[in-house]
């Protein structure tokens, strides 16, 4: 699996480049694509640790 951690930040950073810059239309989408993979991959971390074994309860514990 690809690690997209960071293209939220380097989302942020081309979408600024792009506000200067006469082509910034593909840095822009660019930047979309980047930013929609981290969503992606946090999307999945989260789901990942909801179903793995020992993970997050599905339901909560009963009350003490």
């Amino acid at each position: 699996m690809v690690d997209h951690r960071n293209n939220r930040e380097e989302a942020l950073r081309i979408l600024e480049e792009a506000s200067a810059n006469p082509a910034g239309d593909r840095l822009i989408a660019e930047a979309h694509v980047r930013a929609l993979l981290a969503i992606a991959d946090e999307v999945r971390g989260l789901r990942e640790a909801l179903t793995a074994p020992g993970g997050a309860a599905a339901t909560p514990p009963p009350a003490a």
